[in-house]
């Protein structure tokens, strides 16, 4: 693979003309305001039958170009080619040798390079994905990072708001990281692995966010040699707060790579390392317990809302309550049921809505819902 930069100031020809030029093979990698890298990206299309070339710039994107219309190129790019090369990758004057647009403002510089583009790939944007990716970008820079999404809008969009480049498709975006996170929805994960087996190596550390799906399942389908992670973090990794279990089998990891994937995770928070068995159980605690939380938060806003508190108002209240109440349980390692007992005084307003909770079947409901959770889990697998 060849990494092309384009020159910084190629403003005499309309980039519209240049991007209508890019559309079938070979792939083309941009990342970089759009217009500086078409001229080279075009002289690379101009070797039509390559492949394997991609030309770096910054759109944050993969497309393909016309054959047909590049071939008549193909002599000029493989003598500039010849050329950089022999200069030790610079090719001088700031010109592709193709379009003549932009004179001598910067040079073109190529470098070879295969393998691994970046250190840590996302397959998934969804609400768990995209909490993911923007809480690593806050310890990982941006081109360290590939993602791939169902669809271009997603694609385009979750690129926007990042600037983190993607690829068009499941198994190149695996081709091209070494930590490959799989963020997606249950009912699509078996055909994903089925789509990246064969770009899965065994250097690969493989991290599953999916509930339910076992690390032997990911070996059965991946292969018996692939290193598999299960992870289960939270939604609350969006702000740094989430909280995800980890399962592997540590002896086919180097510490190096434990610390990478406990790196990933605690750039979004807190994890803890457990057994597999108790993986389910994770999803209960933590994975999807933020979602009873909220209509708790929403119960508490109404009950105030009821009795004449503006809503945005009760909102902080509630939601500053159970935060605070979380943080007394971590921060002080008491019992919850301790705590509890702390703000009952006799006969007074606490414990008459304990009471009341206990008469509705608050804690009989939280069960419920916990295993409810677990044994939809436990039929993923």
């Amino acid at each position: 693979q060849i990494i092309l930069e384009g020159c910084k100031s190629c403003t005499s020809k309309n980039p519209v003309e240049i991007m209508q030029r890019l559309m079938e093979d070979p792939y083309i990698y941009m990342h970089g305001p759009e217009h500086h890298v078409m001229v080279g990206a075009a002289l690379l299309t101009a070797y039509y039958n390559s492949g394997g070339f991609a030309a770096e710039g910054a759109a944050g994107t993969r497309t393909n170009a016309d054959q047909s219309d590049m071939r008549s190129q193909r002599e000029t790019f493989e003598n500039a080619l010849e050329e950089m090369k022999s200069r030790g990758g610079e090719y001088p004057g700031g010109s592709c040798g193709l379009w003549g647009c932009c004179g001598a403002a910067a040079p073109v510089r190529i470098q070879e390079r295969g393998g691994i583009v970046a250190e840590i790939g996302f397959i998934g944007a969804g609400n768990m994905g995209y909490a993911l990716l923007k809480g690593v970008l806050k310890e990982f820079p941006a081109d360290s990072i590939i993602f791939t999404a169902n669809t271009e809008k997603t694609r385009r969009r979750v690129f926007l708001e990042t600037q983190v480049a993607y690829a068009q498709s499941n198994a190149e975006c695996a081709r091209d990281c070494k930590y490959l996170i799989l963020a997606v929805k249950p009912q699509y994960y078996f055909a994903v692995l089925k789509q990246i087996r064969y770009a899965v190596t065994p250097e690969h550390v493989v991290i599953s966010l999916a509930p339910g799906i076992t690390i032997e399942n990911m070996k059965e389908r991946l292969g018996s040699d692939r290193r598999v992670v299960r992870a289960m973090p939270n939604t609350p990794a969006l702000i740094g707060e989430g909280m995800t279990g980890l399962s592997f089998h540590r002896e086919e990891f180097e510490p190096g790579e434990i610390e990478m994937v406990h790196r990933i995770f605690g750039a979004v928070g807190h994890y803890e390392d457990v057994e597999e068995r108790l993986m389910n159980a994770v999803i209960c605690a933590s994975g999807s317990s933020p979602a009873f939380v909220y209509p708790f938060i929403e119960a508490l806003a109404d009950g105030a809302v009821k009795y004449g508190m503006p809503r945005e108002q009760a909102y902080r209240f509630a939601a500053q309550a159970v935060a605070g109440a979380a943080k007394m349980v971590l921060e002080t390692g008491e019992h919850p049921g301790m705590l509890k007992d702390r703000v009952c005084s006799p006969g007074g307003t606490t414990i008459a809505g304990i009471a009341a909770l206990e008469d509705a079947g608050l804690r009989s409901a939280v069960l419920k819902a916990c295993d409810a959770c677990y044994e939809r889990a436990e039929e993923i697998c």
